[in-house]
């Protein structure tokens, strides 16, 4: 006896065949994964693909990303970046250089921007602490210890 599309059944009417369903279902979680995993495989499915409907940023887009896509997503893309580094659009657009090679670079660069800020910061802002007069500064723990009332 062949079988195919259908089968006879026991009261000898031609019924639909119970393979197929299990075979529709196979299909459905492989291209169901296939979408998921953002491959293309159009022979296998003739259908088009639908653009996401919002713009947010995924694991597989080409990067570096455009920059009104950047000023958009920009706090979602620097908190999903680890510490101690930052995105290459960061580096591309806030900054205007390339970013270092490798993570060790890149933590030194971050921590000397860091330091230089810290410096000319300084440098430009008045003492704090207490005037004493004829410009001298006491920080107030020493002002404090100098028996002030």
């Amino acid at each position: 006896m062949r079988e195919g599309m259908t089968v006879v059944g026991r009261d000898g009417q031609a019924k639909v065949h119970p393979l197929l369903a299990v075979e529709r279902n196979a299909r459905q979680a492989f291209l169901s994964a296939v979408r998921t995993l953002g491959l293309e495989l159009r022979a296998v499915s003739a259908r088009k693909k639908k653009l996401p409907r919002d713009d947010r940023l995924r694991p597989w887009d080409d990067r570096p990303i455009s920059y009104e896509r950047w000023v958009k997503h920009k706090d979602q893309i620097m908190a999903s970046t680890r510490a101690g580094s930052r995105p290459e659009e960061w580096w591309a657009y806030e900054k205007q250089m390339p970013q270092p090679c490798d993570l060790g670079d890149e933590r030194i660069t971050l921590f000397e921007m860091a330091s230089s800020r810290a410096q000319a910061q300084n440098a430009t802002s008045p003492p704090s602490g207490t005037n004493c007069g004829r410009g001298q500064w006491l920080a107030r723990p020493q002002h404090r210890s100098a028996g002030r009332p």
